[in-house]
């Protein structure tokens, strides 16, 4: 275990590199915390599931496999809550710590269904799930019709068929639908 001093982190329920890291969130600045060295195998674990560990960790800590690093926040109950990337210059700067691996007891270890698309990617991709959960065929009609016109610039009458053509148009080009509900939620 070693002490970092002045390190930037953007927690999230997710992992996102640093690159993805937006102007509106909630970066904060930590004097100090305490890294360890673990695993590659539970530098993953603890990147992607959902886990309870038994060892008494702070709060707030860094982990590192010697290849990456990533802050971590617990709960008082050891549950992992968020995880967050480093800038490239401080993840490079807390890997030359040498350290020796410590062993992660876990109480519980959830595998996660994990993206590896990227941010973007999941928020536009959960954007329109809920859009599709909320539709209703009978007060959303027009709406439907609306979407897949403005797409495809074409028209259909069955609002069933139109719903299954746009979910096939969101297999293909996911960015393309998001634009267009986007645009008309806004009003634009």
């Amino acid at each position: 275990m070693k002490n970092v001093y002045d390190i930037k982190l953007n927690f999230s329920n997710d992992y996102f590199d640093f690159f993805e890291w937006r102007l509106d969130d909630k970066i904060i600045n930590v004097k100090k915390i305490k890294l360890y060295k673990v695993s590659s195998k539970d530098y993953l674990i603890l990147k992607y599931n959902d886990v309870i560990v038994d060892n008494k960790f702070d709060k707030m800590i860094l982990v590192s496999n010697g290849i990456e690093v990533m802050g971590l926040l617990f709960n008082k109950n050891g549950k992992l809550l968020k995880r967050s990337s480093l800038l490239f210059e401080q993840a490079c700067d807390v890997l030359k710590f040498d350290l020796k691996s410590i062993k992660i007891n876990y109480i519980e270890n959830v595998y996660k269904d994990s993206c590896y698309l990227g941010r973007n990617y999941m928020e536009k991709n959960n954007y329109i799930d809920y859009f599709f959960k909320k539709i209703d065929f009978n007060k959303d009609e027009y709406l439907l019709k609306y979407i897949y016109y403005d797409i495809t610039n074409n028209t259909l009458d069955d609002v069933r068929k139109i719903y299954e053509k746009l979910l096939d148009i969101r297999n293909k080009n996911y960015n393309l639908l998001y634009k267009s509900i986007y645009n008309i939620k806004k009003g634009i």
